[in-house]
C-alpha cells in the first residue's frame, strides 16, 4: 500500500480553521473552555440527580427499546451486527453455490439462479462502508437488491423441490444432491428474509436519519431508559448530552442547551464541537431531551424543533432523541410529524420474567414460587404498586392466592402516605394521602360522564387544601404528582389548558367505582340504578367505560353482596365482568358450601357466545390458574374441558393456545415459558407443581408443535422429583377423549422418571401405569402412548432389585382388543361428502386428495403418505406387514373424519396457519388439525398392525419392537437442555500454526513430515487433571488470504478401543502392518457407531439400544483379536422436536464400556459415571455449539484418571488409533487439485503412563 503524505503548514491550518464550516472544529481543539468528555459526564450525572427517583440504575432491566440507540448512534455494536448477518448470509450462500448445487440450481432455474447470486454478492458491496458514520446508507439500492433475491428464490423454490423429488424415486434415496441443494437453498432462503426484515426495519432507518421520538404512556420508564442509555454512552466514551424536558422554557433550545454546559459559544462552535467530539470517538454524538412534555410551553416544540432537526442535518457526527408521553403528539410534534422515526417504550413487554426477579429481589420478595401471568406486571408502576403493598405487609413470598386490586392500591396510597409525611412534616395519623386521593376520585365521580381527568388548577386546588400554605416545591400536590399517583396530560382540547388524571388507568377505575357507590347508592342498586343519571350513563356506553364498569364488578360483590349482571341485561357487560373475576375476592365467587357460585357460572355460560368472549375468559382463568385457594383455578378450567368433545375442545380451545402462543406477552406463552426454563429455580410447593402441570397438561392437545413439544417438557420441569404428581396427572387423564393429550402425560412422565430414576416412587408410578395399561393385555391402541407406559416399567425392572412384572405384557404385540374396519372407496367418498354437505364453508384445498387421492383409493401423493406411511418405497405393505398402503390411508383418511374434523370447524385454520410463516412443506410449524388427526390415526393403525396383522416383508423392513423401529418417536422427554453448560474443560487446546505466507500452498500440502505432535493431542487435561481421549477430532483452518476462498486445513482423528492386556501386543503389530504402514490412502479403522431414536436417559439400559447395535460387530474389523468400541454418538433429530433448535448430540461410553464400569448418565450433563466411592467418569467436552459444528472445532469425550485403573484391574488395555490429513478446501471440489498429507499413528501406554507408538506418513497427488 502506497502512503502519500501532505504537509500543511501553519497558514494551511488557519486558512482551513477560519472557514465558517470550521468554527467547531477550532473551538473543540482550541478553546480551553471547550466541550469535553468530563464536562459531559458531570452534567450527566446532574441531569440523573434531577430525574430522581424516575431512574434507580439498581433496578435497571434490558430491554428492546434501548436497542435502537445503537444504530442511532452508529456505534461498533450496530457496525458489528451488521456485519453479523452479511457473514451469516455469506456463510450460508457459500454452502449453497458449490460446483455441484449450482449444477442443480441452474438445471432448476438458470436465470433465476443468477439473479439470486448476482442479489447476494452485491449486499455487502451496498454495505461495505458501513463503518463510516458520515457515509449514507444505501436503503432503496438494498431493498430493491432483496425484492430481487425474493422474487428469484420464489422462482426457484419449487423447481428444486421438483428436481428433488423426481431424484429420490429415480435412486431410492434420500441423499442426493438435489436434496442437499434445496436444504443448503433454505438456509439461504431464511437469511435473505431476515436480511429483508433488518433491511425495512428501524434499526436501519435511523442509522441513515438519525432523529428519533420515544413515545410512551406514563410510567412506562421513559425516562429510566434514556438515564440507562446515556450512562452506558458515557462509559463507553461516546459523547451524550442528556437533557430534561422540564427544564426548557419558550426561548431558543440552542441558547438553552449552551447556558446549561455554562459555555460561550455560538450554535455553530458547540455543534461542530460535538460533532468533531463524535468524529474522533468513530460514533455519533447523542443529544437525548426526555419528556418535551414537561417542558413550561409543550407547544413550542412544535415551533421549534423542525428548525433543530434542520440545523443537525450538517452535522453528520450528531444524531438526536426526543421522548414525550402519549397524548402529548400532536402537540409536541404537529410540524415534524415525518421528520422522527418513532418507536415506542412498552415497559417490560416481553422481559415480565428479568422484571420481575429484579423488582422481587429488591423488595425481599421470592420470585421463584410463582409463574408470572399477570399481564400488569408488564407496566412498571403497577409491579412497583405490587411490590411496596408486599414488602409494607412484612411478605417476602407471593400467596398462591390472588392479590386483590383493593389490596394492592390501597397499600400504595399507604406506601406513599408513609414517605410524605415526614418530608412534608404533617401528622402520620391523618393520611392526607389518602384524603386527597379520594377527594379527586370525588370530584371525577360528581362531574360524570365517567370522566378520569380534572382541569390542572382545580386538582391543585383540591389537593393542597388539605396541605395549605405551602409553596409549590413543599406542597402536598407536588409530591403525590412527583410519586406517580397522578399525572398532569394533555388536553384533547387544545384550548382547555392542562389536566390531570390518576397514573395508572386501573387505579383509576379502581377509586372511581368506590366514589360511585358511594355517591348514588344508597340501598338498593336497582334503585339507584333508575334515580342516577350519572349511574345511567355509564351503562348507556358499556363499551366506552368498560374499565369503570370491570371495576363495579368488582366492588358491587365486595360492597353489597350483589352481581352487576342481576341489574344489568346488556351482552356489553359480559366482558368487563370476565375481566374482573381476575381481581375480585375470591369469597364474593363461592357460596356457602364452598363451591363456585352458581349464578356466576350460569351467567358465563348462557352470555358467552362468540369466540372473543370466550378466549377472554380462558385468559382470566389461566391467569387464576395457579392459584391454590381460587374457585377458578385450574381445578376449573379441568372439569370444563374434560366435557367437551374433541372436536369442540379444539375449535374452541386448541385455536386459542395457538393464537395465544403467538403473543409473546399472553398468558399461555409466558406460562409455558416459565415453566420451559425454570430449570435452576425449582418450585416449592407441591400444590403449585400439580396445578401448573395440571393447566399444561391442557396445553398438549393443540397442533402447534412448539406450544406442544415445550408444555411437554414445562412439565417434566415443573415437577422435578416429586413424581407422585405424574400419578394424579395419568389418573385425571386417563379417559380424556383426546390421544393427543394423554400421549403426552406419558411422555413427560416418563421424562420425569427417567431424570428422577433413583426416587422410590419411580416404583409407583410403574405400578400404576401397569394396572391401567398393560395388566389386563389390552393398553391404548397408541404406539407412542405404548412407548412412554412401557418405559416406565422397564426403567423400574433395572433399578429396582425387588421390582417384578411380566415383560413380556409390557412388550409388543399386544394381545388388543383394538380392531379396524377398512373403508372400501366408496364408503369413504360417502363419507366425506357428506361431512362437506353439511358443512357451510367452502374450502380451497382438500387435505384428504394428498392421502387418498381425488378418486379415493388411496394413492396419496403427500409426503405423510409418500414416506410416513412409506407407500414411496412399497405400496403393498405398510412396515413389512401384510396390508397395502392404499387401505392405510384410506384408514387414517376415514379415522380423520371419526375423530371430528370439519370445514366449518377448521377449514379455515387448516389454510392458513402456515402463510405468516412461510414454513412450507417443513417438518418444524405449527400444524393444521387435519394433520393432528392424521398423527393419531397413523399411531392407532401402526398399533393395529403391529398387534394383529403378519409380518411378511423381512427383506426391506425390521418387526416391530417398538416406535424407534420406523423412526416414530419425535421428543426426547428426557432432556431439558441438550447443550448443557459443564464445569469441565479442557485446560489447553493445543494450537498449530498453518504457515500462511511462511511457505507456498502446494509445498505445504505434499509435506507430509509436518504435523503436529501426536502425543501433545493425546495428553489432554480438564480442570488440571489427566484425563485419557476415547474419541476427538482437532481441527485447524486458515484462509490463504483476506480475498481468497482456498483455506489450509489440518484434521486429526482420535479413537481408541478396548483389548484383552494379553492381546495387546498382537493387536499394536497388526495394526502397525495393515494400517499405518499402508501406501494407500486410508480411512479409520474404526467406525464410530451413531444411535438415534434413543432418548438420553435411557442409554445404555434399554432394549433399544441393544435393537439398534445388535449388528455392530467388533470395533476394528479384520482384527484378530476380539476388540471393544469405547465411544459410540447419541444423536437426536430436531426434524419433528421443536423443543429444541436444532439437532444435537453427545458422545458416550460404549454399551460394552457402561456395562462392565456399571456407569450412568448424570441427568442435565454431557456425562456418565458410576457410583463407586472414587467413582469414574467419562465426559463430552466438546467445545462446540450442537452436533454440526462438531467437525468444524475441537471434539472431545475423555475418562478420567480411574478409568485406567478400573480398565488395569479388569485385565484390559487401551490402543489409540490416530488419523491425521492436511488439504486445501475451497467449498468446491476444485480444492482437490493439490491432493493431501495423510498421517496414521497407533498409540498404547507403556508402564510409566506414557503415550508410546509408530505412525507413518505419506502424500496422496491427484491423478
Amino acid at each position: 500500500m502506497d502512503v502519500e503524505f501532505v504537509f500543511w503548514g501553519q497558514s494551511r491550518l488557519l486558512e482551513l480553521l477560519s472557514k465558517e464550516k470550521h468554527k467547531g472544529r477550532l473551538y473543540f481543539w482550541f478553546n480551553t473552555n471547550q466541550l469535553t468528555g468530563s464536562k459531559l459526564r458531570s452534567e450527566l450525572e446532574e441531569t440523573i440527580s434531577n430525574a430522581s427517583e424516575r431512574y434507580t440504575p439498581e433496578l435497571h432491566v434490558d430491554i428492546k427499546a434501548s436497542d435502537i440507540f445503537e444504530p442511532l448512534g452508529r456505534t461498533p455494536a450496530f457496525v458489528g451486527d451488521v456485519k453479523d448477518r452479511l457473514d451469516a448470509l455469506s456463510e450460508e450462500a457459500s454452502s449453497l453455490f458449490t460446483q455441484r448445487s449450482i449444477e442443480v440450481l441452474k438445471q432448476a432455474d438458470e436465470e433465476s439462479f443468477h439473479e439470486l447470486h448476482d442479489a447476494i454478492e452485491q449486499i455487502p458491496v451496498l454495505l461495505q462502508d458501513i463503518e463510516q458514520v458520515d457515509t449514507d446508507i444505501p436503503i432503496q439500492e438494498l431493498v430493491d437488491t432483496l425484492e430481487q433475491a425474493e422474487q428469484a428464490i420464489s422462482s426457484l423454490e419449487p423447481e428444486l423441490r421438483t428436481l428433488k423429488e423426481q431424484a429420490e424415486e429415480e435412486q431410492d434415496s434420500v441423499g442426493t444432491t438435489e436434496k442437499h441443494t434445496l436444504n443448503r437453498f433454505r438456509q439461504v432462503q431464511s437469511e435473505v428474509y431476515s436480511f429483508q426484515r433488518y433491511v425495512q426495519s428501524k434499526d436501519l432507518q435511523v442509522a441513515q436519519d438519525p432523529a428519533l421520538k420515544l413515545l410512551g404512556e406514563a410510567g412506562m420508564g421513559k425516562t429510566h431508559l434514556l438515564c440507562n442509555v446515556a450512562k452506558d454512552r458515557i462509559e463507553e466514551g461516546y459523547p451524550t448530552v442528556l437533557l430534561l424536558g422540564e427544564n426548557f422554557y419558550n426561548r431558543n433550545i440552542w441558547t438553552q442547551i449552551i447556558e446549561r454546559f455554562g459555555l460561550t459559544c455560538g450554535t455553530e462552535e458547540f455543534l461542530g464541537a460535538l460533532d468533531s467530539l463524535g468524529e474522533s470517538r468513530g460514533v455519533r454524538s447523542l443529544i437525548m431531551i426526555d419528556a418535551l412534555n414537561e417542558s413550561s410551553d409543550p407547544r413550542m416544540w412544535s415551533r421549534q424543533l423542525p428548525g433543530v432537526l434542520r440545523k443537525l442535518e450538517n452535522y453528520p457526527h450528531i444524531g438526536i432523541c426526543v421522548s414525550c408521553r402519549t397524548g402529548y403528539e400532536n402537540r409536541v410534534f404537529e410540524s415534524t410529524e415525518d421528520d422522527l422515526i418513532e418507536t415506542r417504550h412498552y415497559g417490560f413487554r416481553e422481559v415480565e420474567y428479568e422484571a420481575v426477579r429484579k423488582f422481587f429481589d429488591a423488595h425481599g420478595i421470592d420470585h421463584s414460587s410463582i409463574p408470572v401471568l399477570k399481564q400488569e406486571f408488564q407496566v412498571p408502576l403497577f409491579l412497583k404498586l405490587f411490590c411496596e403493598n408486599l414488602e409494607r405487609q412484612g411478605k417476602s413470598r407471593v400467596s398462591h392466592g390472588p392479590e386483590g386490586i383493593s389490596q394492592i392500591f390501597e397499600g400504595y396510597i399507604d406506601g406513599v402516605h408513609e414517605r410524605l409525611w415526614r418530608e412534608l412534616q404533617y401528622d402520620p395519623s391523618d393520611n392526607k394521602v389518602r384524603t386527597a386521593v379520594e377527594a379527586l376520585a370525588r370530584e371525577m365521580a360528581e362531574e360524570g360522564g365517567g370522566t378520569k381527568r380534572l382541569p390542572k388548577d382545580k386538582a391543585k386546588q383540591i389537593v393542597n387544601d388539605f396541605l395549605p400554605g405551602r409553596r409549590y416545591p413543599e406542597s402536598l400536590y407536588r409530591h403525590i404528582l412527583s410519586e406517580g399517583v397522578i399525572s398532569e396530560v394533555v388536553q384533547f382540547d387544545e384550548d382547555a389548558g392542562e389536566a390531570v388524571r390518576f397514573s395508572y388507568d386501573k387505579f383509576a377505575d379502581h377509586m372511581l367505582a368506590q366514589q360511585y357507590l358511594d355517591l348514588y347508592v344508597d340501598g338498593d342498586f336497582r334503585d339507584a340504578l333508575s334515580d342516577s343519571d350519572e349511574l345511567q350513563e355509564v351503562f348507556d356506553d358499556p363499551f366506552r367505560y368498560s374499565g369503570l364498569i370491570q371495576a363495579l364488578s368488582i366492588h358491587l360483590p365486595e360492597q353489597h353482596n350483589v352481581e352487576i349482571f342481576d341489574f344489568i341485561d346488556s351482552e356489553a357487560i359480559l366482558i368487563p365482568f370476565i375481566k374482573s373475576l381476575g381481581w375480585r375476592d375470591p369469597q364474593t365467587l363461592i357460596d356457602s358450601n364452598g363451591d363456585i357460585s352458581q349464578e356466576v357460572t350460569d351467567y358465563l355460560w348462557s352470555e358467552i357466545g362468540e369466540l372473543d368472549e370466550l378466549y377472554e375468559l380462558w385468559r382470566v382463568l389461566l391467569t387464576l390458574a395457579t392459584s391454590s385457594e381460587h374457585p377458578l383455578n385450574t381445578e376449573y378450567l379441568h372439569g370444563i374441558l374434560m366435557e367437551y368433545g374433541v372436536r369442540g375442545r379444539d375449535h374452541d380451545w386448541s385455536r386459542f393456545l395457538h393464537e395465544e402462543f403467538g403473543e409473546d406477552t399472553s398468558e399461555v406463552f409466558r406460562l409455558v415459558n416459565w415453566g420451559f426454563s425454570l430449570e435452576n429455580n425449582p418450585i416449592e410447593s407441591i400444590e403449585l407443581k400439580r396445578l401448573i402441570s395440571v393447566t399444561l397438561s391442557w396445553f398438549l392437545c393443540c397442533p402447534n408443535r412448539f406450544l406442544r413439544d415445550r408444555s411437554t417438557k414445562a412439565i417434566v420441569n415443573v415437577v422435578g422429583s416429586d413424581l407422585e404428581i405424574y400419578i394424579d396427572l395419568i389418573e385425571r387423564f386417563r379417559g380424556v377423549n383426546d390421544p393427543y393429550i394423554l400421549e403426552r402425560v406419558y411422555a413427560a412422565a416418563y421424562g420425569g422418571v427417567l431424570r428422577n430414576r433413583t426416587e422410590n416412587s419411580v416404583t409407583d408410578i410403574a405400578d400404576t401405569v401397569f394396572e391401567l395399561e398393560f395388566e389386563d393385555g389390552d393398553p391404548t391402541p397408541h404406539i407412542l402412548t405404548r412407548d412412554y407406559a412401557r418405559g416406565i416399567i422397564e426403567l423400574a425392572n433395572d433399578k429396582s432389585d425387588t421390582y417384578s412384572v411380566d415383560l413380556d405384557k409390557i412388550r409388543p404385540p399386544y394381545d388388543s382388543s383394538f380392531s379396524i374396519g377398512i373403508p372400501s372407496p366408496d364408503e369413504l367418498r360417502d363419507q366425506v361428502t357428506e361431512r362437506l354437505e353439511d358443512a357451510d364453508t367452502d374450502l380451497e384445498s382438500k387435505f384428504w386428495i394428498g392421502l387418498v387421492g381425488s378418486d379415493f383409493e388411496g394413492g396419496g401423493f403427500s409426503d405423510f403418505a409418500r414416506y410416513v406411511v412409506g407407500t414411496n418405497s412399497d405400496s403393498t405393505h405398510v412396515h413389512g406387514y401384510d396390508i397395502s398402503g392404499d387401505e392405510a390411508l384410506r384408514w387414517i383418511t376415514k379415522r380423520v373424519f371419526d375423530l371430528g374434523w370439519h370445514p366449518d370447524s377448521f377449514g379455515e385454520f387448516d389454510q392458513c396457519v402456515n402463510w405468516r410463516l412461510r414454513a412450507g412443506r417443513g417438518t418444524r410449524k405449527p400444524e393444521k388439525f387435519s394433520k393432528k388427526y392424521q398423527w393419531i390415526a397413523y399411531y392407532e393403525f401402526v398399533a393395529w398392525i403391529t398387534d394383529d396383522c403378519e409380518f411378511t416383508d423381512s427383506i426391506t423392513d425390521t418387526p416391530y419392537s417398538g416406535p424407534w423401529t420406523n423412526w416414530d418417536r419425535n421428543i426426547d422427554p428426557s432432556v431439558l437442555n441438550p447443550e448443557p453448560e459443564s464445569d469441565l474443560s479442557i485446560d489447553q487446546v493445543p494450537n498449530y500454526s498453518l504457515r500462511i505466507g511462511d511457505v507456498g500452498t502446494e509445498g505445504w500440502v505434499s509435506d507430509d513430515q509436518e504435523f503436529p505432535e501426536i502425543p501433545n493431542l493425546l495428553e489432554i487435561s480438564i480442570d488440571e487433571e489427566s484425563w485419557l481421549p476415547l474419541h476427538g477430532t482437532y481441527n485447524w483452518g486458515e484462509k490463504e488470504s483476506q480475498e481468497s476462498d482456498a483455506e489450509r486445513k489440518i484434521v486429526f482423528w482420535i479413537d481408541s478401543v478396548i483389548v484383552d492386556a494379553e492381546d495387546k501386543s498382537e493387536l499394536l503389530a497388526w495394526v502397525r502392518q495393515n494400517w499405518v504402514s499402508s501406501d494407500s490412502i486410508q480411512s479409520g479403522l474404526v467406525r464410530l457407531a451413531t444411535l438415534t431414536q434413543v432418548f438420553r436417559g435411557e442409554y445404555p439400559w434399554h432394549p433399544v439400544v441393544d435393537d439398534w447395535l445388535e449388528d455392530a460387530g467388533q470395533a476394528i474389523r479384520g482384527s484378530p483379536v476380539d476388540t471393544e468400541k469405547t465411544i459410540i454418538d447419541l444423536h437426536w433429530e430436531a426434524e419433528y422436536d421443536c423443543s429444541i433448535d436444532e439437532s444435537y448430540g453427545m458422545f458416550v461410553p460404549s454399551p460394552y464400556l457402561s456395562e462392565l464400569l456399571e456407569m450412568e448418565w448424570v441427568v442435565g450433563e454431557k456425562m456418565f459415571m458410576n457410583q463407586s466411592t472414587n467413582p469414574v467418569r467419562i465426559a463430552d467436552v466438546s467445545e462446540s455449539d450442537g452436533l454440526l459444528d462438531r467437525v468444524n472445532s475441537l471434539t472431545m469425550i475423555g475418562g478420567d484418571s480411574n478409568l485406567l485403573q478400573e480398565l488395569t484391574q479388569t485385565g484390559l488395555s487401551i490402543v489409540w488409533l490416530v488419523q491425521g490429513e492436511k488439504r486445501i478446501s475451497t467449498g468446491t471440489i476444485s480444492g482437490n487439485e493439490f491432493g493431501k498429507s495423510q498421517i496414521r499413528g497407533v498409540y498404547s501406554l507403556n508402564e510409566d503412563g506414557e503415550f508410546t507408538g509408530e505412525i507413518e506418513s505419506d502424500f496422496h497427488a491427484w491423478d
